[in-house]
């Protein structure tokens, strides 16, 4: 059913990589016959006509020692192993250095829907290259994802997702079959995976959120029962690591914004009387979000206060057009100093704030 996506998963450079491999040494079959000195303790044995049956062969310890060749260092054998596929079919092309990358996307999971964030700005490198790129995206009626890292890798992605969910579309009776988000959260887990081990990886960390059914597996549900929409958050990582949550972050943002979206929901309390964190509406989930991602305009490098937000729910997924969030840079700290604060150019020290 997806014999393109299965083709890009198990890629033909592995088979030229294979039919350019050296074949192992040919054996020969039988009893060498050459001189070797005979057991001691044993007679040669006689064979009809007389002839002696020596009792070694090639088989000799000294024969079939293995060599090995060990990396200087563990990890740049992905590059090692890039290098020499690369030698074999010169239009390989590996992300194995990412070029131009996106920042932080985070996520929330609310009662009525689920609620994604992202900026618009590309860097390549430290430089701000781009600053209208779009990396919310919308699956289908009821799925939408965002994604940081590779740009190049997330528009792949895009394609690939057309073509999945075009797929199901096609299915017959029409209508009938549509792709849920568990599903597309499951797919992209072994794909990224599959890409991973193939040391040619998707170089992004990407959330998946959607409002529909959950299924289980990825074969086509039919008879819906009496199962009831739900909200669906999940994450995978470069490696493939799929995991699910309320509250997800990617990239710098599990180190800036998650400690932020855990006082929205109220963790710590929770956590303190051993009870299930608080569930946002998407109206609070979507005020929280603009102001995670103000401050991480203000301290990610990678982020900047151009921003859109997606929300899934039953009406369906909306993406905002990209707005500007303001930041606050009115503190003491920055104006502040032995000498005065552009405020008070000739204020004493006992007038200042302490630094």
């Amino acid at each position: 059913m997806r014999s393109q996506i299965d083709d890009d998963i198990i890629h033909p450079d592995d088979r030229i990589a294979s039919a350019h491999a050296a074949e192992p040494p040919g054996l020969q079959a039988g009893v060498s016959m050459a001189a070797v000195p005979q057991l001691q303790g044993t007679q040669p044995l006689q064979a009809t006509g007389g002839h002696l049956l020596q009792t070694s062969n090639q088989f000799a310890p000294e024969n079939y020692e293995m060599k090995l060749k060990f990396a200087a260092e563990p990890l740049t054998m992905q590059f090692q192993r890039a290098a020499h596929v690369s030698k074999l079919n010169p239009a390989t092309d590996m992300t194995l250095n990412p070029v131009v990358t996106g920042g932080v996307c985070i996520g929330f999971r609310c009662s009525d829907g689920v609620v994604l964030a992202a900026d618009t700005m590309l860097s390549q490198g430290s430089y701000h290259r781009f600053l209208d790129a779009r990396r919310l995206h919308k699956i289908s009626d009821t799925i939408v994802m965002a994604a940081d890292g590779e740009y190049a890798d997330f528009q792949q992605m895009q394609s690939m997702f057309q073509q999945y969910t075009e797929e199901y579309d096609h299915l017959e009776p029409h209508g009938a079959y549509r792709v849920y988000p568990s599903q597309a959260f499951y797919f992209l887990h072994k794909v990224m995976y599959a890409k991973r081990c193939k040391q040619d990886p998707f170089w992004n960390s990407v959330l998946i959120g959607g409002y529909d059914l959950r299924a289980s597996t990825d074969t086509p549900v039919v008879y819906e029962l009496d199962q009831e929409p739900e909200p669906f958050l999940g994450h995978v990582d470069m490696q493939g690591t799929p995991y699910e949550g309320h509250i997800l972050a990617t990239g710098f943002g599990t180190y800036m914004a998650l400690p932020l979206m855990r006082i929205a929901t109220r963790e710590a309390e929770h956590l303190q009387n051993r009870t299930q964190p608080k569930v946002l509406t998407m109206a609070e989930a979507t005020r929280w979000a603009k102001d995670v991602m103000r401050v991480l305009s203000l301290r990610s490098a990678q982020c900047s206060n151009r921003i859109q937000i997606a929300t899934v729910s039953a009406d369906g997924v909306d993406i905002s057009a990209p707005f500007e969030v303001e930041g606050n840079w009115e503190i003491d700290g920055f104006y502040t100093s032995e000498k005065g604060n552009r405020y008070q150019p000739n204020a004493t020290a006992a007038d200042l704030h302490p630094y």
